[in-house]
């Protein structure tokens, strides 16, 4: 696991952690979102 300090091992990995951010901030934006019009 020493090489996923340098950085992702694969094309896999770096789509699963990027899909993973995404999500992430998605959800927020919709909490977000759903505060602000009072839902």
């Amino acid at each position: 696991m020493e090489e996923s300090k340098l950085g992702p091992t694969s094309v896999a990995d770096v789509l699963d952690i990027r899909h993973r951010w995404v999500n992430r901030v998605g959800e927020r934006k919709m909490e977000e979102s759903c505060e602000d019009n009072g839902i």
